[in-house]
């Protein structure tokens, strides 16, 4: 996702471990821009969110267990 002053890249982990879908929970995370406060806490809340959506989707469903990503922001 490229939104100046915001570039967020996500690549998914391992193909078999729906690295795509943990990479695209991650960018959706920041789709709506950074929440108020210091660009830094915010970008670590924003963070914390996209781990809590992709935690919860891989204990949701089987077939996403041990998905993940990197993130660069």
């Amino acid at each position: 996702m490229a939104r100046s002053p915001l570039f967020v890249v996500a690549d998914g982990m391992g193909g078999a471990q729906a690295g795509e879908v943990a990479s695209l929970t991650a960018i959706q995370a920041f789709q709506a821009g950074l929440p108020e406060g210091a660009p830094e806490e915010a970008i670590e809340r924003t963070i914390a969110a996209a781990n809590r959506n992709i935690h919860d989707q891989a204990h949701a469903d089987s077939s996403l267990a041990g998905m993940g990503t990197t993130i660069t922001v």
